[in-house]
């Protein structure tokens, strides 16, 4: 907070920087943002990687902020959940809250198991 607040710039790494998704370095300098990649590495070349990655942890974001669960992720889950295919900006609230109590749930199990 206190960097932010202040008049240096300075150097940190942020999920979903200017939209963007994933998680980047970024530079902040009096209340603005940019990206700070490596040399030789384009903002095109970031995104195509952290949307290959996010696609192999099981689920896309793109660039409106929809996520699409994987195929492998839907089938994983349904023992505990059903996951819709595609999930809007606005929907992430209600289906983080229904995850949470799928979460209580297991750990009552386990608690009750001894596991």
């Amino acid at each position: 907070v206190r960097d932010l607040l202040g008049d240096r710039p300075f150097h940190t790494h942020v999920p979903g920087p200017l939209g963007l998704p994933g998680g980047y370095p970024v530079r902040v300098d009096r209340g603005r943002i940019e990206l700070d990649l490596p040399p030789g590495v384009t903002e095109a070349t970031a995104v195509a990687w952290q949307a290959a990655w996010g696609a192999r942890d099981g689920v896309a974001v793109d660039r409106q902020g929809r996520a699409e669960f994987s195929d492998r992720t839907i089938r994983s889950a349904l023992p505990y959940a059903e996951l819709p295919r595609f999930v809007a900006p606005a929907e992430f609230a209600e289906l983080a809250a229904e995850l949470e109590l799928v979460r209580q749930r297991l750990r009552e199990a386990e608690s009750v198991d001894g596991s």
